[in-house]
C-alpha cells in the first residue's frame, strides 16, 4: 500500500517517506502511527531505508477467523472478488456526508428496494442488507473520491453471497453479483463511464450468468430509480431494521 492516513483514520494521506519526514524514526515511541484508508486499521511502514524494496505500508497479519471477504482490499490477500475495490484517491470528509445521506429515509428505501428487486423476493432480509453495509464500512467505499451516490447500491450487491430456492426443483442455489468494467478501468469507471459497465448476476457454483430480463443490469441513476419502483411499502419499522 503506497499511502496511509497520518496519525488517525481519515487523517492526511502520506507516503512512507512523508510519514517518516513528519513523525521521524521514533514514531512508535511518540505514539504516532499510520492507518489504512480503507479498513482504518493501524499499518506499519516498511522499506523506507532499503535500496531494493519499494517503500510501502503493510497490514498486520490477518486474523485466522476473519472471513476473506471481509479482509481489506488494500491488503491484497483476501477474496479476489473484492480486490478491485481500490480507488485512485480518497475523500474522507465527503465520504462521511455520503454515508449519512445514504441512511436518510428516502435514499435508504430506494437502495433496499433496488437491491431486493435484483435479488428476488425473500432473498434479502434486513439482517442481510445490514451485513452488506457493514462490509461497505470495512472497505470504506463511501470515501472513494468523486464517488456518485447512485452507484452505492450497485456496489453493495457485489459485497454479498445470496441464496434462493428454485421454483422448479424446490432446491436452494447460491448466487452473487459482479460489476464488469473496461479491462483497464478502475473502480471510478463505474460512475465516470457507466455505459461501459454492467452489473451481472451469477450462479455461485460455476460463475455462469443467470437468466432474467434484468441480467445484465445497466448502470445509471435512472435505472436505479426505475428498478427500485414505488418504495411506499418500506415501513418505518423496516427502516429501523435496515439501519440496525
Amino acid at each position: 500500500m503506497e499511502r496511509a492516513c497520518y496519525q488517525r483514520p481519515g487523517g492526511p494521506l502520506v507516503t512512507v517517506e512523508q510519514f517518516y519526514g513528519r513523525a521521524g524514526r521514533e514514531h512508535r515511541a511518540m505514539g504516532v502511527h499510520p492507518y489504512c484508508p480503507a479498513c482504518q486499521e493501524r499499518v506499519a511502514p516498511y522499506g523506507v531505508h532499503s535500496v531494493t524494496v519499494t517503500p510501502r505500508f503493510d497490514h498486520p497479519d490477518r486474523p485466522a477467523d476473519l472471513d476473506p471477504a471481509d479482509d481489506c482490499p488494500l491488503a491484497n490477500r483476501g477474496d479476489p472478488r473484492f480486490r478491485w475495490l481500490v480507488p485512485v484517491d480518497w475523500d474522507f470528509d465527503e465520504g462521511a456526508r455520503l454515508r449519512a445521506a445514504f441512511f436518510e429515509d428516502e435514499n435508504l428505501k430506494t437502495a433496499y428496494s433496488f437491491c431486493l428487486h435484483l435479488c428476488g423476493r425473500g432473498t434479502l432480509s434486513a439482517d442481510q442488507f445490514r451485513s452488506l453495509t457493514a462490509r461497505a464500512d470495512r472497505k470504506n467505499i463511501w470515501c472513494y473520491a468523486g464517488v456518485q451516490p447512485w452507484i452505492i447500491p450497485y456496489i453493495l450487491l457485489t459485497l454479498g453471497d445470496f441464496t434462493a430456492v428454485s421454483p422448479r426443483t424446490n432446491r436452494p442455489y447460491g448466487f452473487h453479483f459482479i460489476l464488469e468494467k473496461p479491462r483497464r478501468g478502475t473502480v471510478e469507471s463505474l460512475w465516470l463511464t457507466p455505459a461501459e459497465c454492467k452489473l451481472v448476476k451469477l450462479f455461485s457454483g460455476d460463475n455462469t450468468p443467470m437468466g432474467g430480463k434484468h441480467n445484465p443490469c445497466p448502470l445509471s441513476p435512472e435505472n436505479l430509480i426505475a428498478m427500485a419502483g414505488d418504495t411506499a411499502w418500506v415501513t418505518p419499522g423496516l427502516l429501523r431494521a435496515l439501519r440496525g
